[in-house]
């Protein structure tokens, strides 16, 4: 009778397992499914201003106008392949196209061969596919992290009014970079069996198209320190995500070593396009030095912006992580332990970038900056979330947050018009 009795309990048990697994995927699957959806229309809405802004002309001739400047170099990739003939050019882009890592192009011939379109269109499609990426991680890790509805809308509305926002759904790296950057966070955080080489093959995908990406394969043992499991397979897991994020760019340059005979010709070229990296020249108090820009052709010098983006976006970074750490102490529920990794990969990328490009900050600061502020925005809505009660949130969501909106966009609204007709606007 007890061996019956036993039976019907383990029976009973299985059963609520098995109905608590299925409810929890029905979940994700819905979660997943009203996640792209609306991914889907935010790159739609924003592609169509966009599209606006880079007339006149009929649609076809203005979709084509968001080709402009890099795209080209990736069309020359694509259509003759790899080439290394130094001197470099940096206005012909027969000379040496080595500099720009293979993630994206490929990305777009697979594109091309799948839908026989012109160069080109592939790479814008293949831009946007990647968009609709991005912005499906990002509802998704907000999801997640249990953040309201109003909180969302606030951070995309911030998101999209960013002066450099545009370059998501433009035919460049950028989408592809953060599709890559925020699904390697949301796999690292989740908890399905197979999640850990989905979020490696993620990180291989992040250096392959940049080799910034590298600067964030820390974050997997950040996530392992600041986690409260402490399994071995955990330790085990975190460390072979780490050491998968830079196989793409161990990949590529094994093969400009094998086709050229030099494995550091990338970053050759890289000198020539006025790029010296300097990882210590960020501690000279010249670095930090932010003024008002200059007005060229009716918008904000792009030059400039680019110039105090870096040291806004760390004063950003730690007057935010500053406010966490004084509101954790006084309030231990305010979940920080989940927003250091955000704070911590900015971080990483920011250090990453500034150093790369010290020699030359004046170039594409508002577009590299673009992931730092993304991973800002995402740990602010956190930490209003978990501290909604408090003064200082109200005055962030219900002011700052819509004010900064209102600002960014009419910036870059005339950023739009300036690159979609050919101006350097970066």
């Amino acid at each position: 009778m007890w061996g019956n009795t036993k039976n019907l309990m383990n029976k009973h048990t299985f059963h609520q397992m098995t109905l608590g697994f299925e409810v929890e995927t029905a979940h994700m699957k819905d979660q997943w499914y009203w996640s792209l959806c609306a991914a889907l229309l935010i790159v739609c809405l924003q592609l169509a201003v966009v599209l606006y802004k880079a007339g006149p002309g009929t649609l076809s001739e203005r979709y084509l106008n968001l080709a402009q400047w890099d795209t080209h170099w990736y069309e020359n990739i694509i259509d003759k392949g790899y080439h290394a003939n130094f001197p470099v050019d940096i206005w012909n882009s027969n000379s040496v196209n080595i500099k720009f890592f293979p993630g994206y192009p490929i990305s777009a011939k697979f594109v091309q061969w799948l839908t026989g379109l012109s160069t080109t269109v592939s790479l814008a499609i293949a831009a946007q596919l990647a968009a609709i990426g991005f912005w499906t991680y990002f509802l998704l890790l907000l999801r997640r992290y249990k953040i309201s509805w109003p909180l969302i809308l606030s951070g995309v509305t911030l998101i999209l009014s960013f002066p450099s926002a545009y370059f998501l759904v433009m035919p460049y790296t950028e989408p592809l970079f953060m599709m890559s950057l925020f699904g390697y966070i949301y796999w690292l955080d989740d908890k399905r069996k197979h999640s850990w080489w989905i979020a490696g093959i993620h990180g291989c995908i992040l250096s392959s198209t940049k080799i910034i990406g590298a600067a964030v394969a820390i974050l997997p043992l950040i996530y392992y320190l600041c986690s409260r499991k402490t399994r071995y397979m955990q330790k085990r897991k975190m460390i072979a995500i780490s050491l998968m994020n830079p196989t793409g760019i161990v990949a590529y340059l094994t093969y400009v070593h094998l086709k050229f005979g030099n494995w550091q010709l990338p970053f050759m070229a890289e000198h020539a396009w006025g790029a010296y990296p300097n990882y210590f020249g960020i501690f000279h108090l010249q670095f930090y030095k932010i003024f008002k820009p200059s007005v060229v052709a009716g918008v904000m010098n792009p030059d400039h912006v680019s110039m105090i983006a870096y040291p806004i976006a760390l004063i950003s970074i730690a007057i935010l992580l500053g406010l966490d750490i004084i509101y954790s102490m006084r309030k231990k529920a305010t979940m920080l332990s989940q927003r250091i990794i955000l704070y911590l990969g900015a971080l990483a990328l920011w250090y990453a970038y500034a150093g790369a490009r010290y020699s030359n900050l004046g170039t594409a600061g508002i577009r590299y900056m673009l992931p730092v502020v993304i991973l800002l925005i995402i740990a602010t809505l956190h930490f209003c979330h978990h501290c909604k009660k408090e003064r200082l949130v109200q005055t962030i969501t219900e002011i700052l947050f819509p004010c900064l909106s209102i600002f960014f966009a009419s910036i870059q609204l005339g950023y739009i018009g300036a690159f979609t007709h050919g101006g350097w606007v970066a």
